[in-house]
């Protein structure tokens, strides 16, 4: 899968699997939507859009539909903050009279919230986020370009 592939490899395989575009004969999949550019539909990125953006609308829902007046608990405690992060937000920036502003903002806010903690996940289950445990003590600059930031600092390991 995901592992045998370089990033710039990776790239180009989602790039042109799982892509849908429409052309002169019809709907086409795969390496015929090589040259459709903007057009190009990849339907696994649309398929987990879709997706969160319905976790998200379930999660707030049921919080709501549960919510109380009395001590909240810890997910309506959550969602209550988010939702005071974004009106304060929207209140400092936003001056006028619009009743449409501030849940966009709250479904833009947790949208991008909630795609950017998939992605991280992902990234940390298929390559990882931290070096070697030799590259962590040696430095990741004599991995990365042979040289130590700081030579003066540098010990020898025991």
């Amino acid at each position: 899968m995901a592992s045998e592939y370089t990033t710039s490899e990776y790239i180009k395989h989602h790039l042109t699997n799982a892509t849908m575009c429409s052309t002169d004969n019809g709907i086409a999949f795969n390496k015929a939507c090589s040259d459709a550019g903007f057009w190009a539909w990849h339907v696994d990125t649309l398929a987990w859009s879709i997706g969160l953006g319905l976790l998200f609308l379930i999660i707030f829902r049921s919080v709501a539909s549960k919510a109380t007046t009395g001590v909240p608990g810890k997910m309506q405690a959550f969602v209550e903050l988010v939702v005071e992060f974004v009106d304060d937000n929207v209140k400092s920036t936003f001056h006028g009279k619009s009743a449409l502003i501030a849940p966009l903002a709250l479904t833009i806010f947790v949208w991008v919230f909630v795609v950017s903690l998939v992605v991280w996940l992902v990234i940390k289950a298929v390559m990882g986020v931290r070096v070697s445990e030799e590259e962590e003590f040696d430095g990741v600059d004599m991995s990365e370009c042979g040289l130590e930031a700081y030579p003066d600092f540098t010990s020898s390991r025991s």
